[in-house]
């Protein structure tokens, strides 16, 4: 060590004598613990840090999951859940389902899949991605026909006999194909007017196929164009998910809280209708609006979402 730092190190430890220096530390210990307590019983009074401790919850009421368990069945939904089965009852080969975004499209669809009987039924779910081509669309039906991984066909004509040889097989069974087709906006030009020659797999007593396409409301001005007047045609059944009333939006709520597991009453009356009047009743509007409102209502400490909580929530 240089002489310089023997020097420094006297002069430091001689400035400081070592009783002083004991008792400054002890009291900044002292201190530190002192804010850390006083932090700790600030933060929640020892409370619980999560959403569904705080309000009993199960599981989150407004997940943007698709969960069949909190379907609601509001008129709209009951209405075209009927009318979707009714065309898979009647042998009709294509029904369409549409709305604007978040109506509920592709939970009702999930509805179908567990509303149909298996032993007259063999379902085969479709979520499309944007430009969907005809080959990807058979691949992904088939993929979901097939009960082992093998390699599929290259070509579409392939593919398209060896979904006929499925279909021949389920109709030797007394089964029947429903192909549930979501976000069918997204479909190419040469995917949709496959769906043309899917519908016409067929006996001379019934088809033995049917196709139903959910998508939102562009999808019908699509559609108009002279191109797929074949297609439109044996669309017998069409139905239109819209935006709940009030009451039904009220309803919708108090359902999903009761579902995950709550029983007390957490929005007051004027946010219920302000939720409906914001969200115009769209069911995903309302789940995000619920969410956040209960997010914000968790973070105040209170239990109940009142008229302020909403405001924070909109001005956001």
């Amino acid at each position: 060590m240089s002489e310089f730092s023997h020097a420094v190190n006297d002069v430091s430890l001689a400035s400081v004598p070592d009783d002083d220096l004991t008792s400054d530390l002890t009291k900044l210990i002292a201190s530190n613990h002192q804010v850390a307590e006083q932090a700790g019983e600030a933060s929640w009074n020892a409370g619980p840090l999560n959403q569904l401790d705080y309000f009993g919850f199960t599981t989150h009421p407004f997940s943007d999951a698709v969960n069949p368990d909190f379907f609601y069945g509001s008129r709209g939904h009951e209405r075209a859940l009927k009318k979707m089965v009714m065309t898979v009852e009647d042998d009709i080969a294509l029904g369409l389902v549409h709305g604007m975004s978040g109506t509920g499209k592709s939970l009702l669809s999930l509805m179908l899949l567990h509303h149909l009987d298996p032993e007259k039924y063999r379902t085969a779910l479709v979520l499309v991605s944007p430009g969907m081509t005809k080959t990807a669309l058979l691949k992904e039906i088939l993929r979901e026909l097939l009960e082992y991984n093998e390699k599929l066909p290259a070509k579409t004509q392939a593919l398209l006999d060896l979904l006929h040889d499925q279909v021949i097989d389920l109709y030797s069974r007394n089964k029947r194909l429903v192909i549930l087709v979501d976000e069918a906006h997204f479909l190419s030009a040469g995917a949709l007017h496959l769906l043309r020659t899917i519908s016409n797999l067929e006996t001379p007593q019934k088809k033995l196929t049917t196709c139903l396409l959910f998508s939102e409301d562009l999808f019908l001005r699509r559609l108009s164009h002279p191109s797929y007047l074949s297609l439109r045609n044996r669309m017998y059944m069409k139905v239109r998910l819209s935006g709940m009333d009030e009451d039904e939006t009220v309803q919708y709520i108090k359902y999903r809280l009761l579902t995950a597991g709550c029983r007390e009453a957490l929005f007051e009356a004027e946010v219920l209708t302000g939720i409906h009047r914001k969200s115009g009743g769209v069911c995903r509007e309302v789940n995000r609006l619920c969410h956040n409102a209960l997010a914000e209502a968790f973070l105040q400490k209170q239990k109940v979402v009142d008229g302020e909580v909403l405001k924070n929530v909109l001005a956001e």
